[in-house]
């Protein structure tokens, strides 16, 4: 099998590859935009192939893969649309939509797609709604959340084979972790001993580990699930509740917590699909954490 990532340097595209290198794939190629040296040495010692490349540069890449992990986007993006700006905007669209788009038209029609989604497709909720399924309508408010919709309507209307993946907030220890990630946040405050400031404290957040999600894209690769979609989350969790954790594993911890008005505690994903299907949920949030606190502990 022909195996190619984009964003393969990212934070999740990171923990995909060392799952993906334990397997049977024989030909594993990772494109992206970035170049970090130690992840690149370590591909090309795992005999992955690296290009530096964006995603309007792969029509050579992608006539004979068999799977594609579609991770490429920018991450760092406007969170609400005071946020935003024309120029910014302009730039998610361009290496959301319009590079899903290049690579939906440039694959070839037999290669499985599967594309990395966003819980925040549903950021533009006015009112608590629990237990979201994939059914829900979406409603996304700022471009990042906007980009993502487009990308599941143009793969929806494509004749491609595809899976969408919605992606809950990742968490935990990698070589390219991403620190606005609360669990990763205060797990990293916590071994430092600095006092936890907690805003919105009783709003949700849905969660899933880092090693969890590629071992759940990887799943998904390997059954028939054409045109599906998935919440990929395991625990719907409250902020409050992720400073408590790090407060028991380090009693000393201080939380404050910033007494503030939000307009509702936000939403959470269901995993039940996913679980009806057959995957397992291997890292809890209480281990992880503490796994990272310990990691950055002075002893």
């Amino acid at each position: 099998m022909k195996v190619l990532i984009t964003g393969g340097l990212g934070y999740v595209g990171t923990q995909l590859c060392k799952v993906l290198v334990h397997d049977s794939f024989n030909d594993i190629v990772v494109i992206d935009s970035n170049f970090n040296p130690e992840r690149v040495a370590w591909l090309v010692e795992n005999g992955v192939s690296y290009y530096q490349r964006n995603l309007f540069d792969v029509q050579d890449l992608v006539k004979d893969v068999d799977v594609c992990y579609h991770l490429a986007g920018i991450t760092d993006v406007p969170q609400t649309i005071a946020q935003s700006t024309p120029e910014k905007d302009a730039e998610i669209y361009k290496i959301g939509t319009e590079g899903t788009r290049y690579l939906i038209e440039n694959i070839n029609k037999k290669a499985q797609i599967v594309f990395a989604s966003t819980q925040v497709v549903y950021d533009g909720l006015t009112e608590e709604k629990l237990d979201i399924t994939e059914d829900f309508n979406p409603c996304p408010s700022v471009a990042y959340s906007k980009s993502k919709r487009q990308s599941e309507i143009d793969l929806l209307n494509s004749d491609n084979n595809f899976i969408i993946a919605r992606f809950a907030s990742v968490y935990g220890y990698n070589e390219n972790m991403r620190w606005k990630i609360l669990p990763n946040l205060f797990s990293k405050m916590t071994a430092q001993n600095l006092d936890l400031k907690v805003f919105g404290a009783e709003n949700y957040k849905p969660l899933i580990g880092v090693n969890d999600l590629a071992e759940c894209l990887r799943f998904l690769s390997q059954d028939t699930f054409y045109g599906e979609t998935f919440h990929c989350v395991n625990e719907n969790t409250k902020v409050i509740d992720i400073a408590n954790i790090c407060k028991s594993i380090r009693p000393k911890t201080n939380i404050n917590i910033v007494d503030e008005k939000t307009p509702n505690k936000g939403f959470t994903l269901s995993n039940k699909k996913l679980l009806n299907v057959g995957f397992k949920f291997k890292q809890t949030l209480s281990e992880e954490i503490k796994n990272m606190i310990n990691l950055w502990s002075n002893k």
